[in-house]
């Protein structure tokens, strides 16, 4: 290259790495078809990152994360999530900056989980609602916005559940992260995320199943206590204060309390037939 006036003046620029770590590649990963991997950046339930690794082949569906950093208890690997197509979504953690984990399951439902820790899962029905919908291939990931290719080849643009709209259901959810354990606390989110209208920007539908939720967790019935004079936050702790004698008193044989709700009222944006 000629020299210029101006040569002194450019900066230069040198790109340096260094390997951090290495792990061996999973076996799924070894016998999927050339150009089927897929990597995603995803958080796991403590906001750790981890770098998600997965097929686009149901034949090889296993999903796999692998800690960025720190990993708890010095394992670098997570276990393995049967399933295929993961992706990172910014949805139930989005007023937090953190990405949620989505694939596609056995049964072609797309499934929510926020770390390893399944949130509920989504079934899709054509424009018309007339007929569910398999899901083949999740792809192009913007906010709580993807692409989902059916296994009917068809294309939609599929929301996914967001954060809670109302700012005193994030703000008490916050409270029971650091107050439940890890156990209770996924389980009132998954009771949550049950009713289509949560994460749905709708406010008053979302706080009053959240209500609905606080109080049969906490083990009591909707009249035990009167709200006519209380605000919504007062309420709250009211709930929580008396019911938190009831939490521990649940019967150990519920099995009710490990259902994962399937919801199918999501919201599809766009709809493409692929002939």
């Amino acid at each position: 290259a000629r020299d210029t006036e101006f040569s002194d003046a450019v900066p230069e620029f040198k790109t340096c790495a260094r390997l951090c770590w290495s792990e061996r590649a999973p076996t799924f990963a070894i016998d999927s078809p050339t150009g089927a991997m897929r990597y995603s950046l995803v958080h796991d339930e403590a906001g750790r990152e981890m770098i998600l690794m997965s097929s686009d082949v149901r034949e090889y569906g296993r999903v796999l994360g692998f800690y960025v950093s720190e990993s708890p208890n010095g394992e670098r690997c997570t276990a393995e999530i049967i399933g295929y197509s993961a992706i990172g979504v910014s949805a139930t953690r989005s007023s937090d900056g953190l990405l949620d984990t989505i694939y596609i399951d056995h049964q072609g439902f797309i499934v929510l989980c926020v770390g390893l820790s399944v949130i509920c899962k989504i079934g899709l029905e054509n424009v018309s609602g007339r007929r569910s919908l398999g899901a083949h291939r999740l792809s192009q990931c913007v906010n709580s916005d993807v692409t989902v290719r059916t296994r009917e080849n068809e294309v939609l643009r599929v929301r996914m559940p967001g954060a809670l709209a109302s700012p005193v259901a994030r703000a008490l959810l916050r409270v029971l992260q650091d107050a439940c354990s890890p156990e209770d606390y996924y389980e009132v989110k998954r009771r949550l995320y049950m009713d289509e209208r949560v994460g749905a920007t709708a406010p008053e539908d979302e706080w009053s199943h959240f209500v609905r939720v606080l109080k049969y967790w906490c083990g009591f019935s909707t009249s035990t206590i009167d709200s006519g004079e209380m605000s919504d936050w007062e309420y709250a702790q009211r709930v929580l204060s008396d019911g938190s004698a009831c939490i521990r008193a649940r019967a150990a044989h519920e099995n009710e309390s490990n259902r994962v709700a399937t919801r199918v009222n999501v919201d599809i944006l766009r709809s493409q037939t692929i002939l």
